[in-house]
């Protein structure tokens, strides 16, 4: 959320102090008491499905692509974000997805095909 605020340092003092709040189980300015977000991912099935999925993704980048900045510019991604992907760093909405597939000539199935744990999630 911090980065929604930029560099005003009053939002950032109000972020910070909610963080600290939750963290705490706090009341927060308005007396209720803020709960701490669940983990996620708790059994790391989540990570573990995005890390194999980067992985799949830049392996047929690397067939496709002399760089990732090629691959990036053709899916319409920042560089950046691309690189988060294939490290598994990169939570993907389907638009980003189907991009991605486009980009690579492959469908949302292949990309998905046979990856372990992906029938459970």
């Amino acid at each position: 959320m911090k980065h929604l605020y930029g560099s005003d340092p009053l939002a950032l003092q109000v972020m910070d102090t909610l963080d600290l709040q939750a963290s705490r189980n706090e009341p927060n300015a308005v007396g209720v008491a803020v709960e701490p977000s669940p983990p996620t991912d708790p059994d790391g099935r989540l990570n573990a499905m995005k890390a194999a999925l980067g992985r799949r993704i830049q392996a047929r980048r690397k067939r496709r692509f002399d760089t990732i900045e090629a691959f990036a510019k053709t899916a319409g991604l920042n560089p950046a974000y691309a690189w988060r992907i294939e490290a598994g760093r990169q939570n993907l909405s389907l638009g980003t997805l189907l991009r991605v597939g486009a980009a690579l000539h492959v469908t949302l199935a292949d990309l998905f095909d046979g990856l372990e744990g992906g029938s459970r999630l």
